[in-house]
C-alpha cells in the first residue's frame, strides 16, 4: 500500500481540480494509471439484464482505446464494468468508500485482488480499518468522476446516488453520457431523467469516443484481438479442470503455453465463474 499526498507528483492531476480533493489517497497497484485517461462507468447496483448487456458492450468497446475504467467496486453495474475491463484486457480502477482492512462489499473481495493483479488499482482516501457509511459513499463519488475524462451511466433509479454522482459530475464539468431506457424500467427513471436535464444521449460507444478526438492517436490495444482469438483456447483449458482439484503446475504440463498464458486464462475463466480456486494454487469446476 502506498500512501500519495496532495503535493506529491504521482497525485492524479484531474483530482487536484475538483472542489474540496482529498489531501491524501492510500493506493493499491499501480499508481501510474491514475493519471491516464479514465472514464467512469457506473449505474443500479439491482441491475437488469438490459443494464448488463449495454455495460458489457460499451465497456468492451472503450478498453479498445486505451480508456482505463474508474468505478466504486460496488454490486451491480460497478462490478460488471470492472470485470469486463479485466476480461477485455484493460485496466481499471475501483474506489472504495471504506479503509482497505474492511474491503466494502465483502462479496467484492476477491474482484479487489483481481483488479490488482491484472494491472489495475484500488485507492481509498480513508484509513485502513475504517467502515462503509453512507457520508462516504457520497464522498467516493467525487473522486470516482473526479478521476475521469468523463462519467457513463446505465441505469439508476429515480433519486438514487447514481443520479447524485452525475451532478457531481456535471459541477465538475466532466461529460456526462446516459443510455436510455425503457419507460416501463424503474432503474431507467433517473438516467432518462439525467438526459432530459443535461445528460449526453448515447447508444453506442462510438457517441463517447468521437467526443474525444485524441484518443484516436492510441489505436486499438492489441490485447484485445488475442482476448476474441483465445476464446477456443480458454475451452481448451476449461476442459482440463473437473470436479477433482488439479494443481496450476499440472495444469502448465498439459497446456502447451507459457507459464503467463496459463496463468492469464485460469483468471478469466475464474472472473467468469467457470472455475474456482483453491488454496495451494489448486483449481476446479466453478459450475
Amino acid at each position: 500500500m502506498k500512501i500519495i499526498n496532495i503535493d506529491d507528483n504521482l497525485y492524479p492531476k484531474k483530482l487536484k481540480k475538483i472542489k474540496n480533493p482529498p489531501k491524501q489517497i492510500y493506493v493499491n497497484g499501480d499508481e501510474k494509471i491514475l493519471n491516464s485517461n479514465c472514464i467512469a462507468v457506473i449505474g443500479s447496483r439491482k441491475n437488469t439484464e438490459y443494464g448488463e448487456k449495454w455495460c458489457t458492450k460499451f465497456v468492451k468497446e472503450l478498453v479498445k482505446y486505451d480508456l482505463n475504467i474508474v468505478s466504486g467496486m460496488a454490486m451491480g453495474i460497478d462490478t460488471i464494468a470492472h470485470k469486463t475491463t479485466i476480461k477485455y484486457g484493460g485496466k481499471t480502477i475501483a474506489v472504495l468508500p471504506s479503509g482497505f482492512e474492511k474491503i466494502y462489499p465483502k462479496e467484492n473481495i476477491n474482484l479487489y485482488k483481481k483488479i490488482i493483479d491484472n494491472g489495475g488499482c484500488v485507492i481509498s482516501e480513508y484509513m485502513p480499518l475504517k467502515e462503509a457509511n453512507g457520508k462516504q459513499f457520497l464522498e467516493r463519488n467525487r473522486i470516482v468522476s473526479g478521476l475521469s475524462i468523463g462519467i457513463l451511466i446505465i441505469e439508476g433509479a429515480y433519486r438514487s446516488g447514481t443520479s447524485v454522482t452525475a451532478k457531481i459530475a456535471n459541477k465538475q464539468e466532466k461529460d456526462v453520457f446516459c443510455i436510455p431506457g425503457s419507460l416501463d424500467n424503474p432503474k431507467c427513471i433517473g438516467t432518462n431523467k439525467l438526459i432530459k436535464e443535461f445528460a449526453n444521449l448515447v447508444t453506442t460507444p462510438s457517441d463517447i469516443i468521437n467526443k474525444y478526438k485524441f484518443l484516436n492517436k492510441f489505436g486499438v490495444r492489441k490485447n484485445i484481438i488475442e482476448v476474441e482469438k483465445n476464446k477456443n483456447a480458454n475451452e481448451g483449458l476449461y476442459g482440463l479442470i473437473t470436479e477433482k482439484p488439479i494443481n496450476i503446475n499440472e495444469i502448465i504440463k498439459k497446456y502447451n503455453k507459457n507459464v503467463n498464458e496459463v496463468i492469464y486464462e485460469l483468471t478469466i475463466l475464474e472472473i467468469e465463474g467457470k472455475i474456482l480456486k483453491l488454496p495451494g494454487n489448486m483449481y476446479v469446476r466453478g459450475e
